[in-house]
C-alpha cells in the first residue's frame, strides 16, 4: 500500500471518528426528553466552583471552570460547565441545605458528571436543559464541520497527488 493510500485512509478514518462523535452528541444528548433520563431530588451539602481541564484530542488541553455540587442521597459529584463561565445564576440561587431536582445521566461516583440537564429548586428552574443543549449543539457542529473538512482534504490531497 502506497503512501498516498494510507494517508487517504487515516484522513477518511479520522474524518469519520469525528462525524460519528457528532452524530453521537446529536442522538445521545441533543434532543432528550428530560423525563426519560434519570432524576434525584436531594439535599445539597456541598457546592463551589473548580478549576477542570480536559484532553481534547491528543495534546490539547482545555482549561476552565465548573459549578460543582453534591446531594446527599448521591455518591457523584455532579458538576455543569459552561463556555462562557458564568455560574451567577447557581451561585445566587443554590446554597447548602436546598433540596433541588436535579434531571441527568448517571455516572460513576469517582468521576465529576458533567451531564447534568436541568436543576429545579421550589419547581423553578435553576438551570434549564436549552444552555445544556447549547452547548452540545455547539460541540456536535464542531465535531461534524471538522470532521466533514478531514475527509474532504483527504480526497482533494488525494486526487491532487500531494501525498
Amino acid at each position: 500500500m502506497t503512501k498516498k493510500v494510507k494517508t487517504l485512509i487515516g484522513a477518511l478514518i479520522l474524518g469519520g471518528s469525528l462525524v460519528a462523535v457528532c452524530i453521537k452528541l446529536i442522538y445521545k444528548d441533543i434532543n432528550l426528553d428530560l423525563n426519560k433520563t434519570d432524576q434525584i431530588m436531594g439535599h445539597v451539602i456541598e457546592l463551589g466552583i473548580m478549576d477542570k481541564s480536559s484532553i481534547v484530542g491528543v495534546k490539547t488541553k482545555v482549561k476552565g471552570k465548573c459549578f460543582y455540587f453534591k446531594l446527599d442521597n448521591l455518591a457523584e459529584i455532579l458538576a455543569t460547565y459552561r463556555p462562557e463561565q458564568n455560574y451567577s445564576a447557581l451561585t445566587n440561587n443554590l446554597h447548602i441545605g436546598d433540596k433541588i431536582k436535579v434531571y441527568y445521566r448517571a455516572g460513576t461516583k469517582n468521576e465529576l458528571n458533567l451531564n447534568v440537564f436541568q436543576i429545579e429548586k421550589n419547581e423553578q428552574i435553576i438551570q434549564d436543559y436549552k444552555s445544556y443543549n447549547k452547548n452540545h449543539q455547539s460541540l456536535a457542529l464542531l465535531t461534524g464541520v471538522l470532521g466533514t473538512m478531514m475527509i474532504g482534504f483527504g480526497i482533494f490531497a488525494y486526487k491532487k497527488g500531494w501525498v
